[in-house]
C-alpha cells in the first residue's frame, strides 16, 4: 500500500518512473524533493529577520543628553516641542522630587499603532498616549499623527518622564497607582485642565472611585481614566497642601528606606493610606458634588431633557389624530359572513 500510495504521488507531481531512478541514485534526493518548501521557509525567516533592522534604518535620531529620541520624518515638526518641554521640566521634576540624574533616557515616538504597541510590549488601552519602561531606561510615545490622543506629545513626553524617573530610583520597591499618576499629571501640568465637573457626574451617579480602584487604571474606559488621573492629582495636591514638595520628598525618600507605603504615609503624615483616602473621598463628595453647576453641559442637558420629552409628547399626540382620523374614516358596520337579506 505504501508503494502505491508513493507512485500514486510521484505521478500527480509529472515524475516519471525514470525520474524516480535518477533522483533516488542521487544522494541529493531529498534535497531535491524539498526544494521548493526549503526555498519558501528560508524566504520566509529571510524577511521575517530583515524586517526590524530595514525598519531600524528609517528612524532618525536626536541626541540631548540624557535624552535620546528615535523618531520618523513626519514627527520631525514635534520634536523641538518635547525638547523644549522635557529640558525645561527635567530639572524641575527632580528638585521638587529629590531624585538622582538619569543615566540616559531613550525615547520612541511610535509613527504607528502598531509601531507602539511592538515597541511597549504590553497590552494598553485604545487610549494610551505613552509608556514607560524603567527597566529598559526607556519610553514610547504614541505620534499624533494617529489617533485622537487625551494629551498632546509634549505633556506625555513630561508625564512619562516622570513614571520613569520614579520608578527607576523606587526599583522594585511598590507604592500606589494614585501616587505615580497623580505626581505625572501634576507636574506635566495636565492636572489643571482636567474640568472637575467630572467629580460632580461621578458622585451624583454613584461612580466616584476610590484610591484602590486607581491601582485598575488600565483597565478602565478612557472616561473613568480621565476620573482617575483627576482624582489622583488632587489627592497628591491634599499631601502638597500638609507639607508641600518636602512632604513628598520625604514620602518617597522612607518609602525607599522602608519598602513599606503605609509606614512611609505615617512617618512622614502620621496617617495611613487608609485613613487618608477616608478624609481625601470626604472632602472630594463635599468640595465637588455641585461643580457640575459650572459645567454648560450640564445646562445644555436639562435643557435637551424637556426638549425631548416635548417631542415625544407630540410625535403621540399626531399619531393618535392619525388613528382617530383613520377610524372615522371605515364603514360603520362590517360583517365578515354572510350578509342577511
Amino acid at each position: 500500500m505504501g508503494f502505491a500510495q508513493r507512485g500514486t504521488d510521484t505521478q500527480r507531481r509529472g515524475l516519471t518512473s525514470r525520474d524516480m531512478g535518477i533522483l533516488s541514485a542521487s544522494p541529493w534526493a531529498h534535497v531535491i524533493r524539498l526544494t521548493k518548501r526549503t526555498l519558501l521557509i528560508f524566504a520566509f525567516l529571510l524577511c521575517a529577520g530583515w524586517a526590524a533592522p530595514l525598519r531600524a534604518m528609517v528612524w532618525q535620531v536626536q541626541h540631548s543628553p540624557p535624552f535620546t529620541i528615535y523618531y520618523h520624518p513626519q514627527d520631525s515638526k514635534n520634536l523641538p516641542g518635547v525638547l523644549k518641554a522635557l529640558n525645561q521640566e527635567y530639572p524641575v521634576i527632580r528638585e521638587r522630587l529629590g531624585l538622582p540624574l538619569l543615566k540616559h533616557a531613550d525615547i520612541y515616538i511610535a509613527p504607528t499603532l502598531e509601531d507602539f504597541f511592538q515597541l511597549s510590549q504590553v497590552d494598553l488601552p485604545a487610549w494610551a498616549t505613552g509608556y514607560s519602561i524603567p527597566e529598559r531606561q526607556m519610553m514610547v510615545l504614541k505620534s499624533p499623527t494617529f489617533g485622537t490622543p487625551l494629551r498632546d506629545l509634549s505633556t506625555t513626553a513630561v508625564h512619562e518622564l516622570v513614571h520613569l524617573e520614579l520608578e527607576s530610583d523606587l526599583g522594585d520597591v511598590l507604592f500606589p497607582t494614585w501616587l505615580n499618576e497623580g505626581l505625572a499629571v501634576t507636574l506635566s501640568g495636565e492636572g489643571a485642565s482636567l474640568p472637575r465637573s467630572i467629580l460632580s457626574w461621578a458622585i451624583l451617579s454613584g461612580r466616584l472611585l476610590t484610591l484602590f480602584d486607581i491601582d485598575h487604571v488600565m483597565g478602565m474606559s478612557a472616561q473613568d481614566a480621565r476620573l482617575a488621573y483627576l482624582e489622583s492629582t488632587l489627592a497628591v495636591d491634599d499631601l502638597r497642601l500638609i507639607r508641600g514638595w518636602e512632604g513628598i520628598r520625604d514620602l518617597l525618600n522612607q518609602l525607599k528606606a522602608t519598602g513599606n507605603f503605609d509606614s512611609a504615609m505615617v512617618k512622614v503624615y502620621g496617617i495611613d493610606e487608609a485613613a487618608f483616602e477616608y478624609d481625601f473621598l470626604k472632602k472630594v463628595r463635599q468640595q465637588y458634588r455641585w461643580a457640575v453647576l459650572a459645567d454648560p453641559m450640564f445646562y445644555v442637558t436639562i435643557a435637551f431633557v424637556p426638549l425631548l420629552g416635548l417631542a415625544g409628547i407630540m410625535v403621540w399626540r399626531k399619531k393618535r389624530r392619525i388613528m382617530k382620523e383613520w377610524e372615522e374614516q371605515q364603514p360603520e358596520d362590517i360583517y365578515w359572513g354572510e350578509r342577511n337579506p
